[in-house]
């Protein structure tokens, strides 16, 4: 596709012997990253991952960890598009009905964030197979391109 940037979820970071699979991504694709680590996996970071072409100027993390489930986040990068700033959020939703559903809110208010002024793009996985109270959140407070 040749994209300038490229949100993952679920990546596997650096550990104790090795780079991990975000150093090897942007090393192959010629593009920078930034890695918003939620837990370790096996001694190692594991979160999400935002590649990019373009340079990235800062970061911001969102912790949408529920009760005892798996961590989750939402991650801002801000890039430089030419001079503009693009915000580009990149957000792994929980599993469960009932996390997503507490999830929701918080992301809402955290993309949505006034004081965050230019374009925005929410990328990520959000573990909905049919459109449910995320989406229908989201929708309500940002404008969609689908």
């Amino acid at each position: 596709l040749d994209a300038d940037v490229v949100a993952l979820q679920e990546v596997v970071g650096s550990g104790p012997e090795e780079d991990g699979q975000a150093a090897e991504l942007g090393a192959r694709l010629g593009m920078g990253w930034v890695m918003d680590s939620v837990r370790l996996l096996r001694g190692k970071s594991y979160g999400n991952v935002v590649l990019s072409r373009l340079p990235i100027e800062t970061t911001q993390h969102c912790d949408l960890s529920c009760d005892k489930r798996e961590p989750r986040g939402c991650h801002r990068v801000d890039v430089d598009v030419h001079g503009q700033r693009l915000h580009v959020f990149n957000v792994h939703l929980g599993t469960a009905v009932f996390e997503r559903r507490k999830q929701a809110p918080p992301l809402a208010e955290f993309v949505a964030d006034r004081h965050v002024r230019g374009p925005k793009v929410l990328l990520g996985d959000f573990n909905e197979w049919v459109k449910g109270l995320a989406s229908k959140t989201l929708g309500e407070i940002l404008e969609g391109v689908d």
